[in-house]
Formats: C-alpha cells, sequence, structure tokens
C-alpha cells in the first residue's frame, strides 16, 4: 500500500513538473495605416469637437508615448491616449497629417485624411414636422448634423421618408439607446416610423456612408 501511494506521489509530480505552462500573452496592437474622418458643418454645436482614432491592443494608455503630428496647422499636437483604446485630437481645417507614436518602444503611424462637410441628405419627410411650409428638411442639415425640430401632432407616432444622396447610402438609423434599422447592404433610401425619444418625444440617427471611401456621417433629428 505504502509503495503504491509513494507512485501515485511520485506520478503527480511528474505531472506537473512537465505540464505547458499556460501564460497570457497581450495581443500586438492594431493601428490603422490610413483614416478618413468628415469635419462637422462650421455651424454646427459640434464643430470643435474631438475626432477619435482607435487602436486596439492597448491595455495601458501610458504605453503609447511621443504622440506627434506631422502638420499641426491640421492637427494640432494636443492629442491624448484614452484608456478606452482611443486617440482623441481635433482638427483645425480639413487636408492630411500623420500621426505617429510608440507603443513600448515600437514606432507606429497611420496617415489622417480630413474632408470638408458634405450634406449626404437628399430629402426627408416627417409626419406634422415642415419648415418654412416645406416638407422636405434635407437643407436643414446643410450646416447642422443635430436638427431639433416640432410637430404639429404630438400624439402621432410619426414615419418618416428619407433618402440619400448620389455617392451615399443609408447604413443604418437607430435612436439613444438601441438600433432601429441595419441594413446588410445599404440603401438609398427608407422609410420608418420614429422611435420615441430619450430627452425628446422622438429622436433618431441616420448613418450615412459614402460609396467610395466607406466613412461615414451621422445626422441626428429631434422632434418635440
Amino acid at each position: 500500500m505504502k509503495h503504491m501511494k509513494k507512485l501515485i506521489v511520485a506520478f503527480l509530480t511528474l505531472t506537473v513538473a512537465f505540464s505547458p505552462c499556460v501564460a497570457t500573452v497581450q495581443a500586438a496592437p492594431e493601428v490603422p495605416k490610413s483614416k478618413i474622418f468628415y469635419l462637422y458643418p462650421k455651424g454646427d454645436p459640434m464643430n470643435s469637437s474631438i475626432f477619435f482614432l482607435s487602436i486596439s491592443g492597448v491595455l495601458n494608455s501610458k504605453d503609447v508615448k511621443n504622440i506627434k503630428s506631422s502638420n499641426p496647422k491640421v492637427i494640432p499636437n494636443d492629442m491624448e491616449m484614452g484608456s478606452d483604446g482611443l486617440l482623441r485630437f481635433h482638427a483645425k481645417k480639413a487636408g492630411k497629417a500623420t500621426i505617429s507614436f510608440k507603443i513600448k518602444g515600437k514606432a507606429y503611424r497611420t496617415k489622417i485624411t480630413l474632408k470638408k462637410y458634405v450634406n449626404p441628405v437628399k430629402h426627408i419627410s416627417i409626419t406634422g414636422v415642415k419648415n418654412k411650409g416645406k416638407t422636405n428638411l434635407a437643407n436643414l442639415s446643410d450646416k447642422k448634423i443635430r436638427i431639433d425640430l416640432k410637430t404639429s401632432k404630438p400624439k402621432v407616432v410619426p414615419t418618416a421618408k428619407i433618402s440619400a444622396k448620389k455617392g451615399w447610402k443609408i447604413h443604418s438609423i437607430s435612436k439613444y439607446l438601441g438600433l432601429v434599422k441595419k441594413y446588410k447592404k445599404p440603401v438609398a433610401n427608407s422609410t420608418f416610423k420614429v422611435p420615441r425619444g430619450f430627452d425628446y418625444l422622438w429622436e433618431f440617427n441616420v448613418t450615412f456612408i459614402n460609396v467610395k471611401n466607406k466613412e461615414s456621417i451621422v445626422i441626428s433629428y429631434s422632434i418635440n
């Protein structure tokens, strides 16, 4: 019996000694080589908002150092890396700049192209809403991406009809919390019941995708 116990102990010792060690390996950072952003319209309150460059595989924001812009006239050198994996920056004007930085001593860079704002909306009409007597509200997003509206029929669930300009497609329609519609293949136009909002009686966001460069512009509508 004692001999058997010694054999078991010896077996367990050898098993532990020669078992492969499992170590947690941090994934290598994934940094986009290039990225396009659309500026906000000059008349919009969000015109000075910060843009975000997503960098995956960074667990500690302090690992990202020596962040520099090749063209401070377009992207100033006041950029910050957040703990959420997003590098924050803002743009002074449309143009190009390369953001360079080091992650744990290794150099990375991303070419940034900032394009002027383009209104992607061809037509939008909403039940009970008019602008200067007109039902087509498309021109309201010429200077703003967040549009506040009033309805003459607050007790009626409004229907929205929206279409995109040439070169743009509708990718998804959402509200403050949750998705209303998402298309596997972006569509040219859409008709839908407007969902109830969080702060407003009704509200929704429409994400437009540029057919050529695949980048997006989001237009928000709030109705009270």
